[in-house]
């Protein structure tokens, strides 16, 4: 597997892996310069950076079963492994996202490097059905299947208590009882509206709805550019008391559960997205959410009859969605308990990523 060694995206791969360690022979060859995970907190798996190339030419020379390639490895890095690799190995190019294919699907130079990686990849996983249709509306000669991974198998578990980190048990101390919490964990990014939110916050205010909180939680994409925009924006709309930005280190996953479990309304407004653990935790933890009427989440709607009740993105339609959780609707218990059954059943990685192995040890390499 080649990829950049952090983030909870790559940690559920490493729970799985080294929960049936004696099952696989795995190693993780890691190029991002700021690595989260080794060997020492995963005992059992080889886990190295790339640039211990005599390390990474053997294990790619190697008879390995599956060469498992995650997307925003450098191109380079990409070709190299292609090169060098082991024609037995079954090469699996996991794009998780839109952005890739949506590159992939343009002109010039890198978009034309995007397609021959995807054509020379036995398969290319996609995580979505919305991503799988880029690339088979865009991108012809392209092995793509699609297999959601779903959430971090732990975090399904809510009898077993753990020591958060202090820093969550201190932004927890902070969380105010008597106001509404909404709450938006996604970075900044051009996958996000949180302008859109704000600009919601600001029309609640204006009808003198003044009881919530939206707190903006900032994972390890940072922006600064944007959030120096936001913040003087929120400044300048008088929404200082109500819109915080948060900035935390990478959390277990039990600290996310938890979070989550002191929030009241889920914020999940997408300009586009892969269907992301953001709108699968509060489903699974039956809270009040509200998402926007993309693709990814329509599918969902569509696929397992969740009633999702999707809002146009539009600030007067988020803002008045919003006034009406603050104000206290309840969505119907029973499609509360719909949405967790089928992220329960459907989207754990304890099961959905050993599957993901069997399948393309199945199918094989490509004709």
């Amino acid at each position: 597997m080649i990829g950049p060694c952090r983030g909870h995206n790559i940690q559920r791969y490493l729970d799985v892996f080294q929960k049936d360690k004696d099952l696989y022979d795995f190693a993780f060859a890691n190029y991002h310069p700021k690595r989260e995970f080794s060997s020492r907190s995963y005992p059992g798996l080889e886990i190295f950076d790339v640039w211990n190339v005599f390390k990474l030419l053997l294990r790619l020379l190697r008879n390995n079963d599956i060469l498992w390639i995650h997307m925003h490895v450098p191109i380079p890095l990409i070709l190299f492994a292609l090169i060098f690799r082991n024609r037995k190995s079954v090469v699996n190019y996991n794009i998780w996202g839109e952005s890739i294919p949506r590159v992939a699907s343009g002109k010039g130079l890198k978009a034309g490097i995007y397609r021959f990686i995807m054509r020379e990849a036995d398969h290319v996983m996609c995580p979505w059905y919305a991503t799988y249709e880029i690339i088979k509306e865009n991108i012809g000669g392209v092995n793509a299947f699609v297999h959601p991974m779903g959430m971090n198998g732990e975090f399904f578990d809510l009898e077993t208590k753990q020591e958060l980190q202090s820093e969550t048990q201190q932004f927890l101390n902070t969380l105010p009882n008597d106001v509404t919490k909404l709450y938006f964990p996604k970075s900044f990014s051009n996958a996000s509206d949180h302008d859109l939110i704000i600009e919601a916050g600001k029309i609640l205010l204006d009808k003198g709805v003044r009881n919530f909180i939206i707190y903006f939680w900032m994972g390890n994409q940072l922006n600064q550019e944007l959030e120096a925009l936001y913040r003087q924006k929120i400044s300048e709309l008088g929404l200082n008391d109500h819109i915080s930005i948060i900035h935390h280190s990478f959390l277990p996953t039990y600290d996310i559960q938890q979070v989550w479990l002191k929030m009241d309304v889920g914020l999940q407004i997408a300009i586009f997205d892969l269907l992301s653990t953001t709108i699968l935790e509060p489903m699974f933890l039956e809270k009040e959410f509200i998402a926007t009427d993309i693709a990814p989440y329509r599918i969902i709607e569509e696929k397992y009859n969740v009633d999702l009740d999707l809002i146009p993105m539009d600030k007067n339609a988020l803002a008045s969605r919003m006034e009406r959780l603050i104000k206290g609707y309840k969505t119907n218990e029973l499609i509360m308990k719909k949405r967790k059954e089928v992220t329960e059943t459907h989207f754990n990685t304890y099961n959905n990523i050993p599957s993901i192995v069997s399948y393309l040890i199945t199918e094989g390499r490509k004709k």
